[in-house]
């Protein structure tokens, strides 16, 4: 092999490792998303169905402005409308209050959905919608939300 066959299959090899590590990128920033959002459903699901059985409000806050959620069946204390305790951050992905339709709210601060024993939910703080919004800060069309029903207690992922 001479140096320039050998200059080119290095070139070629480096546009294949260019474009590999940009999907690469992506597909974790997609992952991110999808992650955070799935995190925030399942500490919902455990408690709506933590309420249910041990007949005790459950309460999960998702904090808007710090990009992290709490949830008091995974060791946070939620009393009197307080926060204290076990946060959860979730890196590279914007955590917002939602509408139906899968875009941003302007609302902030601290939306706490409580669940109660015979399954409905209440929902406080971080404006009227019923819905979180998880986005990669690089891409804003990169979202997933997930919408509560109030009567049911069911959290579902809708995507744009």
């Amino acid at each position: 092999m001479t140096l320039v066959e050998m200059m080119v299959v290095i070139g070629i090899m480096a546009i294949i490792l260019t474009i590999a590590v940009g999907s690469w990128q992506a597909l974790q920033r997609s992952n991110r998303v999808s992650g955070a959002i799935e995190e925030i459903r399942s500490a919902m699901s455990a408690a709506r169905i933590k309420a249910r059985t041990t007949g005790q409000d459950q309460a999960v806050g998702v904090d808007f402005s710090s990009d992290r959620f709490a949830s008091t069946v995974l060791g946070a204390t939620y009393a009197g409308g307080t926060w204290s305790g076990n946060w959860r951050p979730q890196d590279g992905v914007d955590l917002l209050a939602g509408t139906a339709a899968c875009a941003a709210s302007t609302a902030s601060g601290v939306k706490t959905f409580v669940f109660k024993s015979r399954g409905t939910v209440s929902v406080t703080g971080g404006g009227a919608t019923k819905a979180v919004m998880a986005r990669d800060p690089g891409d804003p069309n990169r979202r997933e939300c997930l919408v509560v029903n109030t009567v049911t207690g069911r959290a579902r992922v809708m995507a744009p």
